[in-house]
């Protein structure tokens, strides 16, 4: 449904140039969840604002072929940050609604869509608070609720649960699979960890150090359980090593051939 060829991103400045990203190919099926893995600064978040056409390339394109009967053209798509993001002076509905305001949905309407959503995110009972009085966890379900009720064509996702302790986001990463197969929402997720990728993907593009190229486009076993545990597993250990030697190759040259 989704198809960049060639996309680059050259930033200018008053000190020169910087190529972000150079000649990435991307593909997304419908349905798919894709995780963009790669080391820090290698453009995995421009190219996020690539596709959500906050920035334009440098150089190559994006063609969006949805389904449903609706013509090409640029999708609409909910994005969901490292920082939730949330309005401090809104409560968890109206946070959770505020892209349906956007959009020109009235209040009630706003709050029937919204309602049921956080239901699904386990934030049901917290619709009148505020975000203050809410873990860091909890906020961001509900910036996946705000992005959810929206019904996107793409979900892009940059390194959501990177602030979150190790059992909040494990229990994050095993949630955010369900609603995603539960709505078929395709999702690009951008992270710089192995462990994450092997258990929400189901298929990890693994880009350079900047400017990010294409080092391996690596589908994963369909139909397994996507556990905070994948890694454990002997096949999906094995392509974690492989990953591990292909980054440290680029990011730390010294690392060539370490194990995990």
């Amino acid at each position: 449904m989704l198809h960049c060829r060639g996309l680059s991103k050259r930033y200018e400045s008053g000190n020169g140039s910087v190529t972000a990203l150079e000649k990435v190919d991307l593909d997304l099926a419908e349905g798919e969840f894709l995780c963009v893995l790669g080391p820090s600064g290698c453009g995995k978040s421009t190219l996020l604002r690539l596709v959500a056409g906050i920035v334009a390339p440098s150089a190559g394109s994006i063609e969006f072929v949805p389904g449903c009967g609706r013509p090409p053209g640029r999708p609409r798509c909910a994005m969901v940050f490292q920082d939730h993001g949330l309005f401090p002076w809104m409560t968890v509905l109206e946070n959770t609604g505020f892209g349906l305001k956007m959009q020109g949905v009235a209040g009630k309407e706003r709050e029937a869509m919204s309602t049921p959503v956080l239901e699904q995110v386990g934030m049901g009972g917290f619709g009148r608070h505020y975000p203050h009085e809410l873990s860091m966890g909890m906020r961001q379900r509900v910036a996946l609720a705000r992005a959810f009720v929206s019904s996107p064509d793409v979900l892009l996702m940059d390194e959501p649960f990177a602030s979150l302790d190790a059992q909040s986001r494990a229990v994050l990463q095993r949630d955010l699979r369900s609603w995603q197969e539960e709505r078929g929402t395709p999702v690009i997720f951008i992270t710089h960890d192995i462990a994450e990728s092997l258990a929400l993907a189901d298929r990890i593009l693994v880009l350079s150090a900047r400017p990010g190229r294409v080092l391996a486009n690596i589908p994963l076993p369909p139909g397994r359980c996507h556990s905070p545990v994948a890694g454990f597993d002997p096949e999906l250990g094995a392509i974690g090593r492989e990953i591990w030697g292909m980054l440290g190759q680029e990011s730390c040259p010294e690392l060539q051939g370490a194990s995990l």
